[in-house]
């Protein structure tokens, strides 16, 4: 269990992955604009709209919740111009979305330029909003909106398992050590062995979005819902993947909602538990046959040395905290010091990975694995966020990395 163990429901055209950290210490890099409330993208993306519909605004914002929408359009400021007369029309947001509503109907064949901008924040110090807003040419089409519909939805579910890298319950072998990145993060080594006696198990939901009837996606926005709540949203124009791990089982399902009268269609909730109920949330391991397998020297643990790393001048040999079978009972642990340094009794400290993490390949939700919180948003960011590279073996960054399939949405099953 020292490894990532990915369990995949079916036979799919292309599966969700996750990569594993490497076992080398890399720089800490963080986006410095993932937490900022600016937009690194906020601009009409479409090229054609029907005579009844909206301009969506498709947009990329690294913290939706640091801007409220209120504020957000009031900072916007939207202009369109047919054959040079100004159209009128308001800015809107729905579902996570914004959108610009014209007042009256377009006209048909009509040539609509668009002109997108965005106050300048002064303390936008990073300079995270300086490429939201642009121009853009739309044609009216002569045509009206089809009638709202669920595109097609695939879904799977993945288990998988992060070890608890840290210095109190790591044991290496073979000169191999605990030491931290340049995020302050524990890692592993890539010297001998070195495995960690607890951890926290995930389960994984993956969906990739079929495309929508032509002209509905400028007008709609697709919603993740998990236990019922929206976390995540992006537009209709360019259906994505996305994908969500929990140390717990939890429900998943797609909502579509018209950006033109707020109706919505939902699919039906999907329980996602990567098949493996009982292995989700904090697990203690029995690393007795890993060290077997994988050690040619005694197994031992370490001191931690400064903070940074194990002090290998002060290391034990390891006991996994089993009662010794030798009559004189010279060792037999009953009572007195402890000299087992936390050897795998229990997993107190078990969820290095975080207890949630969102991963997505558009939008504006910015989500993060590892953080130790569900850092989820409304509306949906790629994922513009950095974050830190973690040194060794430990799984506690580890990303999903969704790829696409198409189908009907369903629980899949070996």
């Amino acid at each position: 269990m020292a490894l990532l163990r990915l369990i995949s429901l079916g036979a799919l055209a292309a599966v969700g992955a996750v990569a594993i950290a490497p076992s080398t210490a890399h720089a800490c890099s963080i986006d410095p604009c993932a937490e900022s409330a600016e937009f690194g993208m906020l601009r009409v993306t479409h090229e054609t709209v029907t005579t009844d519909g909206v301009l969506l605004l498709s947009s990329q914002q690294g913290d939706s919740d640091a801007l409220s929408p209120q504020d957000a359009i009031a900072r916007m400021t939207v202009v369109v111009t047919e054959e040079d007369i100004e159209l009128s029309g308001t800015i809107e947001h729905a579902a996570g979305e914004y959108f610009w509503r014209p007042d009256a109907p377009l006209l048909a064949g009509s040539t609509l330029n668009v002109t997108v901008s965005m106050e300048a924040n002064p303390d936008d110090i990073q300079q995270c909003g300086a490429a939201a807003g642009g121009e853009t040419t739309v044609v009216v089409l002569d045509e009206v909106l089809p009638a709202l519909e669920l595109p097609s939805v695939e879904g799977t579910t993945d288990y998988w398992f992060a070890e608890d890298v840290t210095f109190e319950t790591a044991v290496c072998c073979d000169d191999g050590t605990v030491n931290v990145d340049s995020c302050n993060t524990p890692g592993f080594s890539g010297t001998g062995f070195c495995v960690a006696p607890s951890g926290t198990g995930y389960a994984t939901g993956s969906l990739t979005i079929g495309a929508l009837p032509a002209n509905l996606g400028p007008s709609v926005a697709i919603e993740y819902l998990v236990d019922g709540e929206a976390i995540h949203s992006q537009d209709g124009t360019e259906p994505l993947g996305w994908g969500i791990s929990r140390s717990a089982a939890f429900d998943v399902q797609v909502r579509v909602t018209s950006l033109i009268d707020g109706s919505t269609l939902e699919t039906d909730a999907v329980t996602v538990d990567g098949d493996n109920p009982d292995g989700l949330g904090e697990q203690v391991v029995d690393v007795a046959a890993e060290l077997e397998a994988n050690c040619e020297g005694e197994p031992y643990t370490c001191e931690t040395e400064d903070d940074f790393a194990w002090d290998p001048e002060n290391c034990t040999p390891y006991d996994d905290g089993g009662t010794d079978s030798d009559s004189g009972g010279s060792d037999t642990d009953s009572g007195g010091s402890d000299s087992d340094s936390d050897s795998g009794s229990g997993g107190s400290d078990s969820d290095s990975a975080g207890s949630d993490s969102d991963s997505n390949s558009g939008g504006s939700d910015s989500d993060s694995a590892g953080s130790g919180s569900d850092t989820d948003g409304d509306p949906g960011q790629d994922d513009g966020g950095g974050g830190c590279s973690v040194g060794g073996s430990g799984l506690g960054g580890a990303w999903l990395l969704l790829l696409g399939f198409a189908g009907v949405f369903r629980r899949r099953r070996q």
